[in-house]
């Protein structure tokens, strides 16, 4: 837990890393809690993040799709 900042998230990658379709998913913990989620866009089938491990929004609020 104290790898992850308190309201950030973190990528992890499964799979080989020669592979095109890698599974991607990241975490964000918020407090004592951590959720995780599938890395891709429902609409584009894109990862989320363009930088790495930024998946939320400035406020923190929200995950945030890099791709609108």
């Amino acid at each position: 837990m104290d790898a992850l900042p308190d309201e950030e998230g973190k990528e992890f990658v499964f799979g080989e890393s020669e592979s095109k379709w890698p599974f991607r998913m990241f975490v964000v913990r918020r407090g004592s809690e951590v959720r995780g989620f599938v890395n891709s866009c429902p609409h584009l089938h894109l990862t989320l993040n363009y930088f790495t491990d930024r998946f939320v929004t400035h406020d923190k609020a929200y995950i945030l799709c890099a791709n609108h």
